[in-house]
């Protein structure tokens, strides 16, 4: 179901001048036709931590629009916002990607913050390593766990 939420100035005149018919779109509600393809649109640039960031409007239908900074003069991902539709209305999840470092030929953000309503987290990476080989141990399959009772009486012997 597309939802717009339109804005309309008062009509001076029987027919609407083009300023007139404006519609304001919110960002949790959906956008596009039927059969349209995914749609990117640059939109102004916007200041990001004191930096001025391209912002990129990514346009899906049937979904939430995301909105995605790029830094002006690295090109690099800054910042991504996107919404879900909850019972409870929209919510935003804002990512913000800094400290980017080389590894292995790949700028890499090192410190990764998220932040949704009510809910803050920083990941913050020591060291990046690409491709490392990961051997059949790591799959094995765990040994099974003794049985409940067995594991109460070991527990209960054992001062």
């Amino acid at each position: 179901m597309t939802r717009f939420c339109k804005s309309r100035a008062a009509p001076h005149s029987a027919r609407p001048s083009a300023t007139q018919r404006r519609f304001t779109l919110r960002p949790c509600q959906r956008q596009g036709r039927r059969g349209a393809r995914p749609e990117l649109r640059l939109q102004y640039p916007k200041k990001i931590n004191d930096r001025d960031a391209y912002l990129l409007l990514a346009i899906r239908e049937g979904q939430p629009q995301a909105k995605l900074y790029f830094d002006e003069q690295s090109g690099l991902l800054v910042r991504l916002i996107r919404y879900a539709e909850t019972p409870r209305g929209c919510n935003p999840n804002q990512i913000d990607y800094a400290e980017y470092r080389e590894a292995d030929g790949v700028a890499i953000p090192f410190r990764v913050a998220t932040s949704q309503p009510r809910n803050m987290s920083t990941i913050q990476f020591a060291a990046v390593q690409q491709n490392v080989p990961i051997g059949p141990a790591r799959f094995a399959k765990p040994k099974p766990l003794p049985p409940a009772g067995k594991q109460s009486e070991q527990s209960a012997s054992h001062p």
